[in-house]
């Protein structure tokens, strides 16, 4: 299995090694060839909505570094990883 996710959050914080782990756990004890994460892009609804949020999440403060990504460095690295398998 290959798990590939982008997110809001900042690349190797906390939050994206949380979810990768929960996510590894989904799996039922699957052959995990390769995990790949880099930052997303949030659409602005999405921003505007959990921005109004008693308690916004973690990954907030990181959002506005992930506009336009994935980007060519991003897909770059995709590659590279890919490759390698």
């Amino acid at each position: 299995m290959f798990l590939f996710a982008t997110h809001g959050a900042a690349a190797g914080s906390d939050h994206v090694k949380n979810a990768v782990t929960h996510a590894i756990g989904l799996t039922n004890g699957s052959n995990i060839a390769c995990v790949f994460t880099c930052q997303g892009e949030v659409n602005p609804k999405v921003l505007e909505k959990v921005k109004k949020k008693s308690e916004p999440p973690v990954w907030i403060g990181d959002a506005a570094h992930a506009v336009g990504h994935p980007n060519e460095a991003d897909l770059s690295a995709l590659k590279k990883v890919i490759t390698q398998l």
